[in-house]
């Protein structure tokens, strides 16, 4: 846990929230971070502000005031929705986590064909299962942003019908694809500011699945010779695309560049 997170609904009208003793947050805190009174640690609101959150006390409950900062933070790349054909249970559970670190907005899941119709009764579907993945990537990340999660259980309406309101206009559309001919190199620059990732099962998307998506507007991508599994396939895309923004973005500039010759 490197970011503190609460709900806004926990903090009192002085920005006070009290953690339970069971409360998983309090206790890392207590055992791993050994928090004192007057302690300081990162902090921020789910969906608001990043901050610093004092310690007030530790018994018997563990309470803490927030305190948001007042600096704005601006993007750090493009808004990146990520359209994935519903894994197995433990590598969505990676992809859940890896998600808040690498700035994913939303994410679509979506049967396929080889997708196997018990994905969909995991555990894991269930609100406040995926929900806790998302946050310990959050506190991994340092990242107050909770990513949405749909999930659709059949592939052409969700192509077909519904990505037209789920997705701006100007979206640039991803498919990436072992033997594809072009690269992140060749990616319009700079980049728009909502790209989607579509990203198959394991086993690739099967033929009707391709022309459906490419008929969608989604153009092939390479990453390279070797076949990725799913997790590392969404890390890899969304590592170039983050680089990209950086160079479109140019150097930053430092004290040193400010100063006169």
């Amino acid at each position: 846990m490197n970011w503190l997170l609460f709900w806004r609904d926990e903090l009192d009208g002085d920005g006070v929230v009290s953690l339970r003793p069971g409360d998983r947050r309090g206790r890392h805190l207590r055992e791993v971070l050994d928090a004192l009174p007057g302690s300081f640690l990162r902090a921020g609101l789910v969906n608001g502000p990043t901050g610093r959150a004092e310690v007030l006390a530790l018994e018997p409950e563990l309470r803490l005031r927030f305190r948001p900062d007042t600096g704005i933070h601006g993007k750090s790349g493009p808004e990146i929705h990520l359209l994935l054909a519903l894994p197995r249970p433990q590598i969505l559970r990676k992809v859940l986590f890896l998600a808040p670190q690498l700035g994913i907005h939303r994410i679509l899941l979506s049967r396929a064909a080889r997708v196997e119709k018990s994905y969909f009764h995991s555990p894991l579907l269930s609100a406040g299962e995926w929900r806790r993945q998302l946050l310990l990537g959050m506190e991994q990340a340092g990242s107050t942003r909770l990513p949405g999660l749909l999930i659709f259980e059949r592939f052409r309406p969700l192509v077909e019908d519904r990505l037209a309101e789920l997705l701006p206009d100007g979206c640039l559309r991803l498919l990436p694809q072992p033997g594809a001919l072009q690269g992140p190199e060749t990616l319009p620059r700079p980049l728009p500011e909502t790209v989607c990732l579509a990203v198959g099962p394991e086993g690739g998307w099967v033929p009707f699945e391709l022309q459906r998506l490419e008929a969608a507007g989604f153009r092939a991508l390479a990453l390279g010779e070797r076949i990725l599994r799913v997790e590392t396939a969404v890390c890899a895309l969304c590592a170039q695309l983050l680089l990209l923004a950086r160079l479109d973005a140019g150097p930053k500039r430092t004290n040193e560049d400010c100063e006169e010759p």
